[in-house]
């Protein structure tokens, strides 16, 4: 069996679903995955990670070689549309988005006004 490449993760957003990323990630390490640089938007806000980790620019991620899956789970849909446009564009390997419509005419999961569709894009064949 082929051993797979490491993940190296550019994770934009660490809400509740990105800490649980980042908790999930750090203590399996079977996954051959780490996130290298997340970024956020209150660099004030106190987060359960090295400070390290963290930076307000998008571009430390989206201008890093090394990073070949970018994970986005933001609040924000103008700026998740730009970050997975722009890392779409430099080839990312791997793109994965979370996006949140909400309506009033919307129900999921007994869940009045949030549909919740998630987007896994590849952009070059596996296993190049």
């Amino acid at each position: 069996m082929t051993a797979h490449r490491r993940l190296t993760i550019g994770l934009f957003g660490f809400g509740v679903v990105g800490e649980g990323l980042y908790k999930v990630l750090e203590q399996t390490a079977s996954l051959n995955a780490t996130i290298k640089k997340v970024c956020i938007k209150d660099a004030g806000k106190k987060r359960n990670a090295p400070a390290t980790l963290f930076t307000t620019d998008k571009n430390e991620l989206l201008d890093d070689d090394s990073i070949n899956v970018i994970v986005e789970v933001i609040n924000d849909s103008d700026a998740a549309f730009e970050i997975i446009s722009f890392a779409f564009f430099k080839k990312i390997e791997r793109l994965f988005c979370l996006i949140a419509f909400t309506s009033p005419n919307v129900r999921f999961n007994s869940n009045p006004g949030k549909f919740y569709l998630v987007i896994t894009l590849h952009t070059t064949p596996s296993g190049h």
